[in-house]
């Protein structure tokens, strides 16, 4: 009976470990002003005022890590997102039908999935809560 036992406790460990392998990458996500992912966005660093001018032409690789698949998500490295001297990630995506969108956000309260919002052209803005209103109360 022991035997049995001590192989059903570590069948159950064993099923609760993580693995190894698993992928601790942020994940940046392009979504609509319902949630939605957006196909074809394509996002890019804000360059600060110290970095050289953005480059006329971007890669075909560069452009398929910046661009957002068919579930919204980015491929990029996050290193030509960040700026050191403010500790912040800066992005701007930019889709035809959809207005620009720019998002600066610290490094220490990163998301994984980051969700960056873009407006449809001629949507009307998203109804903003009063600072003191209850959860749910428009302005």
């Amino acid at each position: 009976m022991r035997p049995i036992l001590f192989s059903a406790i570590i069948v159950l460990l064993a099923g609760c470990a993580s693995p190894a392998d698993r992928d601790d990458t942020p994940v940046v996500m392009v979504v609509d002003s319902k949630g939605a992912p957006i196909a074809g966005a394509l996002v890019t660093p804000e360059l600060d005022n110290s970095s050289a001018s953005r480059p006329a032409v971007i890669s075909p690789d560069d452009r398929a890590r910046m661009t957002s698949d068919a579930q919204g998500v980015i491929h990029p490295d996050l290193d030509d997102y960040y700026w050191p001297n403010d500790h912040c990630y800066h992005f701007i995506a930019t889709r035809k039908g959809y207005l620009d969108a720019t998002l600066t956000i610290s490094k220490d309260l990163f998301p994984s999935p980051l969700k960056l919002r873009m407006d449809a052209v001629g949507e009307p803005a998203a109804p903003k809560a009063a600072p003191d209103a209850p959860l749910g109360a428009s302005k």
